[in-house]
Parts: C-alpha cells; structure tokens; sequence
C-alpha cells in the first residue's frame, strides 16, 4: 500500500510539470530546474544562454486547419527542437506557442548558433495533412550571463522575451539577442 502510494505521488508530480501536449517540460517544471541551473552556474562560475522562440502566425494554422493539426504542429516542433538540442539543456514549452531552452555552459554565440539551427531545421520539418503540408517558422530571442550572480531567471527571460518581440516586430522568422 505505501509503495502504491508513493508510485501514484511520484506520477503525480511528473504530471505537474509536463506539458501534456508535447511531453515537454511545462512552465512550473521549467522555471524549479532553471532556477536550480542558475545556482549551479553561480556556484561554478559558468555562463548560461536562454533561447525563447514562438512559432510565427500560429493562431493562422489553428484557424485555417483546426486545432487538431495546430496540435500536431506543436508536436512536431517539439520533436525537432528535441533532436538539435543537447542533453544538458533545458527545453519547455511555456504555453501555447512560445517555447524557452536554457542552456549551461553556453555562451551567447553559441545559444545564436542554436537559434539558427533551429530556425532552418523548422522551415525544412514538413507537417504533412489532407489538404497539403504546413511549414512553420519562428521569432527567437536569445539573452545570456557570462556572471550569473548579477542576474536572475526573471532577468534573462525578460531580455530574452524582449528581444523575441523585436524580432516579431521586425517581421517574423528572425533571431535576435538581447542588449
């Protein structure tokens, strides 16, 4: 009985903090690991990267092909993100479309890197439906820290978002880093 219990805690805890969709992190799960990250770089004196992406015209895809392909779509970027991140880093879906990866030991230029990366590898990914196939691009914000003791989580997701929403602004399916 106690270990049937503790079985159906543990399940319920892994619940939480999975975004029942993709299967990814949730938010709550992405803010307790990234919070436990930052100490760790702190601690090591280590840089850490943020990237923050939102697929670009999705409510576009909801409305033309309905949600059900809207979700596959969300799926499917997911599992590409999936494959071109490291192990180390931590991947989430913060809610609807918008996305973050936290990366230890990863410098602005390398977080860049990823971002690019993982804008070709989207516009390649082709969800295959009954009336054609979808191609989805994105808008990327990347902040870093090379001294973390001088900042936040809350901090390097604000510049992050920030520079996401100057690459909205400037036309979509770009990346830019933070000030």
């Amino acid at each position: 009985m106690e270990e049937e219990l503790q079985h159906a805690r543990l399940k319920a805890e892994q619940l939480a903090d999975t975004d029942a969709l993709t299967g990814l992190n949730n938010r709550r799960a992405f803010f307790n690991l990234g919070k436990q990250l930052l100490h760790q770089a702190e601690r090591n004196l280590t840089p850490v990267a943020l990237i923050m992406f939102d697929l670009d015209y999705f409510k576009q895809i909801n409305d033309r092909y309905g949600h059900a392909l809207g979700d596959e779509t969300l799926v499917s970027i997911a599992r590409v993100t999936e494959g071109q991140i490291r192990s180390s880093d931590v991947l989430a879906r913060l809610g609807g479309e918008e996305f973050a990866i936290l990366m230890p030991q990863a410098t602005l230029e390398q977080a860049l890197t990823l971002a690019e990366r993982l804008s070709q590898a989207f516009f390649k990914n082709k969800i295959v439906h009954s009336k054609g196939q979808i191609t989805c691009t994105a808008s990327f914000g990347v902040s870093a820290l090379e001294v973390v003791a001088t900042k936040t989580l809350d901090s390097l997701i604000a510049e992050a978002d920030k520079a996401l929403y100057v690459a909205k602004n400037n036309g979509r399916n770009q990346i830019r880093a933070a000030n």
